[in-house]
Parts: C-alpha cells; sequence; structure tokens
C-alpha cells in the first residue's frame, strides 16, 4: 500500500510538473492573446495599479488553468485513494483498476460513444421517462390494485400504492425486467374488459419504451462507436501514408520519387523542422543569416508558408527528369515529322518525274503506232529465197 501510494504521488507530481505549466501557458495566450512572459512584461512597465492588476489576474488563473486538467484531477483522485487506502480500507486501492480506462484508448473511445452524444441520450431518455410517468398515471388511476409483485407463499406485495412508487416499480419492473406485465395480476378472457386493457396496457408499454425507445438510444451509442472508429481508422491511415510537412501521400512518393520511407525519415523529418523552430528561438536575433531571418519573421506572424506543401525536391527532381524525356520526345517527333515532310516532297518529286517520263514514252509508242497504220512491210517466200516489199 505505501509504495502504491509513493508511485501515485511520483506519477501526480511528474505529471503535474511537465505538463500543467505548458497547459496554463496556452490557455492563458488563448485567453489574453499574450504569453506569460509577455504579461509580466507589460505589468513590469505598466503604472502601479494596472501592474497590480496584471500580477493579480495571472496569479489567479494560473493555478486554475492547472487545476482544470483531467488527467491531473484523474491522478490526484488516484492519490486520495491510496490515501484512504492506507488510513481506513485497503478496498479503497481497487480503485485503482479503473486507471484501465485512462491508458486503454478503445476503453476512452467506448466512453466517448457514450459522452459524445450525450445531449441525444440524455433527451431520449428523459422523454422515456415522460412515457413511463405517463404509463404509470393509467396504471394508478385505473388498475393500481392489480399491479402487485407475486410473493408466493406469503401475500402479494402491492407496487403502486401511490403515484410515486407506481412510477419507481414501472421503471425498476418495467425496464429492467423488459415487461411491465411482470407486476401486473393475469387476467382471464372472463372479464373482457379487463383482459383487453391489460393486453393494450402491456404491448403499447413493451412496443414503445422496451422495443423503441431503448434501441434508439442503443442505436445512437454504437453509430457513435462507429463514427469514431471510422475516424481513428481515417486518421491512423493518413499519419502512416502522408507525409506529415509536404501532405504528399506514399502512393505518389513510392512511384514518382525516392521512396515514402525515405522521404519522411531524410527530406522531411519532421522533428528536424521542430528543431528548427527550437534553434531560431534560442538564437541571438542579431546573428541571423539571411534564410534564417525570412523564416524567423514567418514564425512570428505565424505564416507557415516557409514548410513546403504539396511539393518535394524528390518530386521536382522527377518532374524535371520527365520534362526533359517528353522534350526529348517532342524534338524526334518534330524531327520525324520534318523527315516525312522531306521524303513526301521527294516522293512528290519522283512521282513527277516518273509522270513524264511515262508521257514520253505513251507518246513514243502513239507515234509508232500511227506510223505502222500507215505504213507495212511483208516478208514472202517465193521459193527462190527472194524478198519482196510492197507498199500498201
Amino acid at each position: 500500500g505505501a509504495l502504491q501510494l509513493v508511485a501515485c504521488v511520483i506519477t501526480c507530481v511528474g505529471y503535474g510538473v511537465v505538463n500543467s505549466p505548458l497547459r496554463a501557458s496556452r490557455m492563458w495566450y488563448a485567453a489574453s492573446g499574450n504569453t506569460i512572459a509577455q504579461t509580466l512584461a507589460q505589468a513590469k512597465s505598466a503604472p502601479l495599479g494596472r501592474s497590480l492588476i496584471l500580477r493579480l489576474t495571472l496569479a489567479s488563473r494560473l493555478p486554475l488553468y492547472m487545476l482544470s486538467d483531467q488527467q491531473l484531477g484523474i491522478y490526484v483522485s488516484f492519490v486520495v485513494a491510496a490515501t484512504l487506502g492506507l488510513t481506513l480500507s485497503p478496498f479503497w486501492f481497487a480503485l485503482h483498476l479503473l486507471d484501465l480506462v485512462n491508458k486503454s484508448a478503445d476503453l476512452k473511445n467506448v466512453f466517448k460513444a457514450v459522452t459524445l452524444n450525450g445531449r441525444s441520450i440524455v433527451m431520449t431518455a428523459l422523454f422515456g421517462l415522460i412515457l413511463i410517468y405517463l404509463y404509470a398515471i393509467v396504471g394508478y388511476v385505473f388498475v393500481r390494485d392489480s399491479i402487485v409483485l407475486d410473493n408466493y407463499p406469503d401475500e402479494n406485495i402491492p407496487m403502486c400504492t401511490n403515484l410515486a412508487v407506481c412510477l419507481v416499480s414501472a421503471i425498476n419492473e418495467g425496464l429492467r425486467g423488459s415487461d411491465i406485465g411482470t407486476i401486473m395480476d393475469p387476467v382471464g378472457a372472463d372479464e373482457p374488459l379487463r383482459f383487453f386493457f391489460n393486453f393494450l396496457f402491456q404491448f403499447t408499454f413493451w412496443i414503445s419504451v422496451i422495443t423503441i425507445l431503448l434501441n434508439v438510444i442503443f442505436g445512437i451509442i454504437i453509430d457513435t462507436f462507429g463514427e469514431l472508429r471510422a475516424d481513428h481508422a481515417f486518421k491512423k491511415n493518413h499519419m502512416e501514408n502522408t507525409c506529415f510537412i509536404c501532405g504528399i501521400d506514399r502512393f505518389t512518393l513510392d512511384t514518382k520519387g525516392a521512396g515514402f520511407d525515405r522521404h519522411i525519415k531524410e527530406d522531411h523529418y519532421m522533428w528536424s523542422y521542430l528543431f528548427l523552430c527550437v534553434y531560431l528561438e534560442e538564437k541571438d536575433h542579431t546573428m541571423y543569416n539571411g534564410w534564417e531571418q525570412y523564416v524567423a519573421a514567418k514564425i512570428e506572424a505565424e505564416d507557415m508558408s516557409f514548410i513546403p506543401r504539396n511539393t518535394a525536391i524528390v518530386l521536382r527532381e522527377m518532374q524535371d527528369r520527365e520534362e526533359a524525356e517528353n522534350r526529348n520526345v517532342s524534338n524526334r517527333v518534330v524531327t520525324m515529322a520534318e523527315d516525312l515532310r522531306r521524303l513526301s516532297a521527294t516522293v512528290v518529286q519522283n512521282s513527277k518525274r516518273a509522270e513524264q517520263l511515262l508521257q514520253g514514252v505513251v507518246e513514243a509508242l502513239e507515234s509508232q503506232t500511227s506510223a505502222l497504220e500507215t505504213t507495212g512491210v511483208l516478208e514472202i517466200d517465193d521459193g527462190r529465197s527472194s524478198v519482196a516489199s510492197y507498199r500498201v
């Protein structure tokens, strides 16, 4: 028990020392627009009255900001439980088992599923309570003598002696037992009026309260849990497959760059950017070089445009190579087009020459044909090896 108390104290103090000042500083900046150091500087240079107001405001709000940390409140409650476990009863140490919820993200999502849409759940439950109250009024007015709890072999216990008891009985037995008929005496068909009244009373209660309202509440919780799980999966996928600095996805860097893992560890290592901000904060402003002064001015103005967005050097190199390849392909296409143009001109020129030659051959053939049509030459063998020719 003593070791448990010591461990709780160390955890609480360590968490408070590390996180509470940061929380108080952030909340003070959100409330006043100035850091704590700037506020103290203003109080130092301000008149006495103004300085006193600033210091008192700062001194009163900072502890409230620190104590408003829910996680710190949990650790303080564990210290209190350990103290009570040592002084009063060791059963108080059982409360430390609830730290499992604090350590498990899945259990936190389960509680968020109930609390995130808490207003809808509360309003639906309130409507259900009103509906049960109306049923309690009807039961108290018409069948209060029939609303009893079977206590065989002893006498039955009346469950609707007044309206408040009737309401509590309807809530307890009606919801927990899922049937308000469990606390009503059965009625036979020989009493048709009471028989049908009890049937409608019990059946409508089961439909409206048990089947509809409870399932509406369960549906809200289940839908919220599904939304939280989908949101968690989306965030996890985004963190694992998107560069935190430039926002380029894994597929683009794997296909067009040097690889996603290498990119986030060498090119855009996010802790290097954090180190740069801390380095510029700690360095003497008069010792800045050109780019350090530029980045410091951007940080001072809360302008993050110096961080690359949707771009990276490795992609620009790839783009340059692709552009060079595209230019080479374009040049080759232009060269091929020029060659085709010259070849086409040559073919046209040769075709003209061939046409001229063919035209000359045709003209020669036509002239010879016309000559043959007017002049004929015959060779006749008359048996004496002599040749006679005649002109037609």
